[in-house]
């Protein structure tokens, strides 16, 4: 059995029309205020960003370090590797970060990436 199509046509009024736009628009000042704006929990971050200013003093230092890697997906290429290096304008030779392979008790392996244990001050095994 085979069901027939049915046409629906919406009658968009005038009114209809400005209520619709007016919500559309209300929503995107909305969502830049509430991402970027003052009520953003980062807006604080967003307006050092912008203006420069150093960051707050409870930091040991002006440069704060994060990498995020979902393990789950690594395949041991060391693209991660080579980006970080180029990224920050790193020699070959010596990268910052390195891909491990290693294996579970069942006999699995799996890769992940880590800090050279020179820069991190741990030793390898």
């Amino acid at each position: 059995m085979s069901k027939k199509k049915q046409r629906v046509t919406v009658e968009l009024n005038r009114r209809d029309f400005l209520v619709l736009g007016g919500t559309a628009a209300g929503s995107i000042v909305a969502a830049q205020v509430l991402t970027t704006g003052v009520l953003s929990p980062f807006g604080q971050l967003k307006q050092r960003q912008v203006t420069g200013d150093a960051a707050p003093e409870k930091a040991s230092s002006e440069y704060h370090w994060g990498m995020v890697i979902n393990l789950e997906k690594c395949i041991g290429c060391e693209y991660c590797q080579r980006s970080c290096s180029a990224t920050n304008d790193v020699l070959d030779d010596k990268p910052w970060n390195i891909v491990v392979e290693d294996a579970l008790d069942n006999g699995q392996t799996f890769f992940f990436s880590r800090p050279v244990p020179a820069l991190s001050g741990c030793a390898l095994r």
